[in-house]
């Protein structure tokens, strides 16, 4: 009888891991097609590096504020969509030719759902940002290694 009561209950927690991985899913869904996070998401995506810094993501995006960018990049770490990359003050490379020091990239759990789903592409978006031109402190920011 014991044992009945457990497999019922490790049945139970199952299925509550499998709804609580179901709502993930879903919330990191639902957040990657929003309008502004939609397109960010899309720009790394699109980066050569797979994770641009906010000074790219701001010229990639010149009709969202720099606010919005930067609250909507804040929601897309906090609901674990993506995650920053930082150099701490005098960390950052000496031959860098840019003072950007924060990037941010796909968590390896949204990378994952992406894939499976079939969005945001590398394949498909990494051309697409390389035909576009960039001005020169763009440039310098894009060529800044990542930590």
């Amino acid at each position: 009888m014991a044992d009945s009561t457990t497999t019922a209950g490790g049945a139970d927690a199952v299925d509550a891991d499998a709804r609580d991985a179901t709502e993930t899913r879903r919330q990191l869904l639902h957040v990657a097609t929003e309008d502004v996070a939609h397109q960010l998401l899309i720009d790394v995506a699109g980066h050569p590096e797979g994770a641009p810094s906010e000074k790219e993501l701001n010229w990639t995006n010149p009709d969202v504020s720099r606010r919005t960018v930067g609250r909507r990049l804040d929601d897309l770490v906090d609901v674990g969509v993506l995650e920053k990359l930082t150099y701490e003050p005098g960390e950052q490379p000496e031959d860098a030719d840019s003072n950007v020091r924060t990037f941010y990239r796909f968590t390896d759990r949204a990378r994952d759902l992406f894939d499976e789903v079939g969005m945001f592409d590398p394949g498909v978006w990494r051309p697409v940002y390389a035909r576009v031109e960039k001005p020169d402190d763009v440039r310098a920011a894009q060529a800044v290694p990542r930590p």
